[in-house]
């Protein structure tokens, strides 16, 4: 289901954030309202606390595959990168942020199996 992403000026609070302790089918609902709210404002990537879920939830489209990424922790930054970005919260504006050109990131899958991932420029 489609869902409406929070934008400025609506505070998004400090309640985001919670571990997934239940890998069910209301994380695959979550997860689904995501997706489909990715796909209908032709967004990148999504977070569940956008679309009003505290939950530790990031969905990221890649070509037409999603990379579902649940409790995640980065836990190595290396180089730096400067890209020019936008988010949802703020729709037609966009902004030069400073990043890590690499990191790599633990996290679970929808099973609950620990996976880890290298991501490099943009999607670092």
């Amino acid at each position: 289901m489609i869902k409406k992403i929070t934008q400025y000026p609506t505070q998004t609070g400090f309640n985001f954030g919670g571990t997934v302790r239940h890998f069910d089918d209301a994380l695959l609902s979550l997860i689904r309202d995501l997706k489909d709210t990715i796909e209908a404002n032709s967004l990148d990537g999504l977070s569940a606390f956008q679309i009003g879920s505290p939950l530790n939830v990031i969905v990221i489209k890649q070509d037409d595959d999603y990379l579902e990424i649940i409790n995640p922790s980065i836990f190595h930054k290396e180089g730096e990168l400067t890209p020019t970005e936008s988010t949802a919260y703020y729709p037609n504006l966009t902004a030069v942020t400073k990043r890590a050109k690499t990191i790599k990131v633990a996290y679970e899958d929808t099973q609950g199996k620990q996976q880890s991932l290298t991501a490099h420029d943009g999607l670092a």
